[in-house]
């Protein structure tokens, strides 16, 4: 499969799973807040605390040392995910889920607006990179996004369909 049509089925891929989440949003945070633990919420909470934006960026960073040639094209697509990600939220104004429905409780304190998250996006735009550069590590950093993404719901504080166009937009940039 040549390089476009591999990025063409990726888009479809999250397009059908950005539709699909747009429709059952609500079905499936209540899902996830009716499946929450003490335990796994001290762990998502822990997890939210240790793994911001710039500290996934430096992580990254780090990995990519012994690569030095990756470490200007990956922070130049990590701020310019930041940013349009941060633009993206001002220009929609998605509110948090718990701003919308009261039945879900937010489990970390969260400001900006909802739509897309931003931390997903800027863990998926890793991705691309390390599948290419990394392809040994790359199963470990594939369960660290989703682990991220997931921590995003687990917590009250997106939507399903924030995280999905949050990896469609990491993944893009990435690209």
């Amino acid at each position: 499969m040549e390089k476009e049509e591999h990025v063409a089925l990726w888009i479809l891929i999250f397009g059908c799973a950005l539709f699909f989440t747009l429709i059952y949003d609500l079905s499936i945070l209540e899902f996830i807040k009716d499946a929450r633990t003490p335990v796994m919420s001290m762990y998502f909470i822990k997890f939210s605390f240790m793994f911001t934006v710039p500290i996934m960026m430096a992580l990254v960073t780090i990995f990519l040392l012994r690569q030095r040639k990756l470490i200007i094209p990956w922070l130049v697509t990590a701020v310019t995910t930041v940013l349009f990600s941060v633009a993206f939220k001002y220009a929609i104004g998605q509110p948090r889920p718990f701003e919308i429905y009261p039945d879900i409780i937010p489990l970390v304190p969260e400001t900006l607006f909802s739509f897309p998250s931003a931390r997903t996006a800027v863990i998926f735009a890793a991705l691309p990179l390390l599948a290419k550069y990394s392809k040994r590590h790359f199963p470990f950093w594939l369960v660290f996004a989703l682990l991220i993404a997931f921590s995003r719901l687990y917590l009250g504080v997106h939507f399903p369909s924030d995280v999905v166009a949050g990896m469609l937009i990491g993944y893009l940039f990435g690209k």
